[in-house]
């Protein structure tokens, strides 16, 4: 199998060109993709006609702005890309009803806005400087730090104060009304579209980047000289001048990677994206002056597009160790989604069939008693170590050995958390804050993955990088070490679906960070010498009084709240429970088999290099 020079390599990306070259449909309906890109559960299948659409608008950028491509990349090049100024509209237009009616139909811009981002920080590269660098611009776009204002809620209060009801996005009713105009749901749905590409489209999602940092609003363009409430227009500007330089800096070591023929390549794909930005903005302003002057032409009719791949690969039949790999990149092979939702299934159900309900009538109170007697029980096992271990220092190496495929992606089931902001916000913001911990919020060093990295550097073990095929071949690792790591995977791409056992997976995966089992691992450790940076880190940040322990069950209790308001209906709570504490045991269940073959396989190689 041929070998990639790093995780962005466009090599990587060309089967799913290939595959996909072809599926763009001239008669495809922008609203019904919009639709389709806000269902989460839908986004799968819409993934060959989004691909098509966004490729097909960026030729339309390539022809429109081809006399403005700079041909030759240098950085100083890079630095003076600059967008072109789009005209006001006329004085007799600008008046205060106008500009009502703009904020009121740019709002689905807005609100998807830097939606692109939101995955290219993903488990498969999060530990790259590209990706990292990639978060903290997201971050800092978006303003999700703890204390900041978010950009979406300023937007929110400007919409209000004008009297301008908050649209529904993820609504069928949104997304087909012909109120609003086709360029602005065309230019969100570009946005929506480029998040499910995040290495096939990274140069096009890194120039579209750049100039969504240079350009104001569609509200400030129309209306330069008017009077704008100032609060969300003043933060904006702030926020996106900030990450001009960070967002440079990102496209010139993005570029650096690459050898020079293909840097050229990779330039003027940047620079295609880069324009795509600016074009959708000039029509989406165009489009706005004509409705103003006269009443917009009626709607084509919805035309589906239902595309069948031909699957090249039989996933059904793959062992977990070969499903590894394509659920690692299944941004690239979204074909193995299906099988990835059935595999899961599978194990939630099992899981349920030999493990009784601790409680079966769910309320707070009871499941504050249930978490708080585990954690109590964890924490008074604890003994300090005395002495020499029993687990000899070469046992512990081959262990670390052992669980790289599920460290390496610590985080990964909630990787997609943000596709629950429509679902339900509180719940979306707390998973999400737990995922940015875990991949260090958009610093390299924090970054739980890389810590993980060094601590194998340190006792030299040279695992390949885990989006390559070369991982899963790697002789060291037993095949039951991709187990666990395969179901957090596959939970993790339907965050809907699956969301009841996603929340009691999670709590288990943070109680686990506590208690006795982490305390003396860092005790032995540190007794022979290895870096227990990993086992203290998770010891600090799932910490039960303020940490991701305590953000889980306040997620589980947030989504018990909503059924019980939706259905007033206990037997349905008692049914939502049965799910989440489905989900919270199958970290167990699924592990088991991992955990028995640690000792045994342990054995058969100790043995095994003795007899050498």
């Amino acid at each position: 199998m041929k070998k990639y020079k790093h995780v962005f390599d466009p090599e990587l990306s060309m089967p799913f060109i290939q595959q996909y070259k072809d599926s763009f449909d001239c008669n495809l309906d922008s609203r019904w993709l919009f639709y389709q890109l806000n269902q989460p559960c839908h986004q799968q299948h819409a993934m060959p006609s989004a691909f098509g659409f966004v490729r097909e608008v960026l030729k339309d950028a390539e022809q429109v702005y081809s006399p403005l491509l700079i041909k030759d990349y240098s950085l100083d090049k890079l630095v003076a890309l600059q967008t072109s100024s789009i005209d006001a509209l006329s004085k007799s237009r600008l008046n205060q009803k106008n500009q009502f009616e703009c904020i009121r139909q740019t709002a689905a811009i807005q609100l998807t806005q830097p939606h692109w981002l939101q995955s290219t920080f993903q488990i498969n590269c999060n530990q790259t400087e590209i990706a990292v660098q990639l978060m903290s611009i997201f971050l800092q776009l978006t303003q999700k730090q703890k204390g900041n204002t978010e950009l979406k809620r300023l937007y929110h209060s400007l919409l209000l104060n004008e009297g301008v009801k908050m649209p529904v996005l993820h609504s069928y009713d949104y997304s087909h009304n012909c109120g609003i105009i086709s360029e602005i749901i065309q230019f969100a749905t570009i946005q929506l579209a480029l998040s499910l590409f995040p290495r096939v489209l990274l140069p096009e999602i890194l120039g579209f980047t750049l100039a969504y940092c240079q350009l104001p609003t569609l509200i400030e363009i129309c209306f330069p000289d008017h009077q704008l409430p100032t609060r969300f227009f003043k933060k904006r500007h702030q926020v996106l001048v900030k990450q001009l330089k960070p967002i440079t800096k990102c496209i010139q070591a993005f570029l650096d990677l690459s050898h020079q023929k293909q840097q050229q390549a990779l330039w003027h794909r940047i620079q295609h994206g880069f324009w795509l930005y600016q074009l959708l903005m000039q029509r989406c302003r165009d489009r706005f002056n004509q409705t103003l002057i006269q009443e917009p032409s009626s709607r084509q009719n919805i035309t589906r597009l239902f595309e069948q791949q031909k699957q090249q690969v039989n996933y059904a039949k793959l062992s977990t160790r070969e499903l590894y790999y394509y659920l690692i990149n299944a941004d690239l092979f979204p074909d193995v989604l299906a099988v990835a939702s059935t595999k899961a299934d599978k194990w939630l159900r099992m899981s349920a069939l030999f493990n009784p309900l601790p409680f079966k009538h769910y309320s707070h109170q009871q499941l504050d008693t249930y978490i708080d007697d585990i954690y109590k029980a964890e924490v008074s096992a604890y003994q300090p170590l005395q002495g020499k271990p029993q687990t000899s220092k070469a046992a512990y190496i081959w262990g670390i050995e052992q669980i790289a495929p599920m460290i390496l992606i610590d985080g990964c089931w909630l990787q997609n958390s943000l596709a629950l902001q429509h679902v339900n916000s509180e719940i979306c913001d707390i998973l999400f804050s737990i995922y940015a911990d875990e991949i260090g919020n958009g610093h390299l060093q924090k970054n739980h993955c890389y810590i993980f990295q060094q601590l194998l550097n340190s006792l030299s073990i040279r695992v390949p990088p885990i989006y390559t095929a070369e991982f899963i071949k790697y002789p060291g690792f037993i095949n039951s070490a991709f187990d666990l790591p395969v179901y957090m995977l596959a939970l993790s791409y339907f965050p809907i679906k699956f969301l009841p056992e996603l929340l009691g997976l999670n709590m288990a995966i943070e109680l686990s960070g506590l208690g006795k089992d982490y305390m003396r691992l860092v005790d032995e450790w540190n007794y022979w010498g290895i870096d227990s940076t990993i086992a203290d880190i998770h010891i600090s940040i799932d910490n039960y009084a303020t940490g991701h322990t305590l953000l889980a069950k306040k997620a589980i209790q947030l989504y018990m709240d909503d059924v019980s308001k939706r259905t007033g209906d206990a037997k349905m709570l008692d049914r939502h429970w049965r799910r989440i504490y489905r989900g919270y045991i199958s970290l167990q269940f699924v592990g088991r088999r991992f955990k028995l073959s640690l000792p045994i396989y342990y054995l058969i190689n100790t043995l095994g290099a003795c007899t050498k």
